[in-house]
């Protein structure tokens, strides 16, 4: 008997491992992101599954690593940050006994969390000096603060 009698044999490729994960198979993309971080990752990512398109019946698409813990610590912030808000809301309003004047001094955050925000941004891109010691501390920052503040102040104005 003849092997092309049973058999057709070809070149070809094919899988040369299987992945498991819980006993699913998996596929497993990596990528380096070096100089990126990680919130921006997780949106690039999500952004390439979305353009993607749905997967075929019976696959599924997870997102694993440290992207999952980010998000749900960022969702925490939030929650945190919002109860905080109500709690002194609240706690204005009986020690002023007024909800328009504790409501008045709570509309002041989204301003002041602005200014923290764009604060923040020019320090992220200030071309500042690695302090390594009081002297470069001393020499550095007070004329960049100034400048900075001012510099709020005119834009503001």
């Amino acid at each position: 008997m003849l092997l092309r009698s049973v058999a057709n044999v070809q070149k070809g490729t094919s899988v040369g491992e299987y992945d498991r994960y819980n006993m699913q198979r998996q596929v497993s993309l990596t990528a380096n992101i070096a100089g990126e971080d990680l919130g921006r990752a997780a949106k690039r990512i999500s952004q390439a599954i979305a353009k993607a398109g749905a997967p075929p019946p019976r696959v599924a698409v997870n997102v694993r690593g440290q992207i999952i813990p980010m998000q749900q610590m960022l969702a925490g912030l939030r929650t945190g940050l919002l109860l905080a808000v109500v709690v002194i809301f609240l706690l204005l309003a009986a020690n002023f006994q007024s909800v328009k004047l504790s409501f008045v001094v709570v509309s002041t955050v989204p301003p002041s969390s602005r200014c923290c925000s764009c604060a923040l941004a020019y320090a992220h891109h200030s071309e500042r000096p690695v302090v390594y010691g009081r002297k470069s501390w001393r020499s550095a920052w007070p004329w960049r603060t100034r400048f900075f503040w001012s510099h709020l102040l005119n834009v503001i104005a």
